[in-house]
């Protein structure tokens, strides 16, 4: 799983993309730097595994999305307790 970035600034694209499952729905969940979920979603995998979809695009900062790192988990949802994390700078 990678992301096209490390470091983000307002209204930048954070794109998504990896291998996994065939026809698998995997769960991408972004961490804000409080811990909390900033967003959640699930992206389906092609036939061959592959899956690339731009996640969100960054807000302005805001309370809800404040500068600071972040983390991006992407969860399996075919293979119990696979998962990757990346951690990520809004700036």
């Amino acid at each position: 799983v990678f992301t096209d970035n490390k470091v983000y600034t307002e209204n930048q694209p954070l794109f998504v993309y990896g291998k996994a499952t065939p026809n698998e729905d995997v769960i991408v969940r972004l961490f804000a730097p409080d811990e909390t979920i900033a967003k959640f979603d699930q992206i389906g995998t092609d036939e061959d595994g592959s899956f690339n979809e731009v996640f969100l695009t960054w807000p302005e900062a805001s309370i809800d999305f404040p500068f600071g790192t972040y983390t991006l988990e992407i969860i399996s949802s075919e293979q119990p307790g696979v998962s990757k994390k990346i951690d990520l700078k809004f700036t």
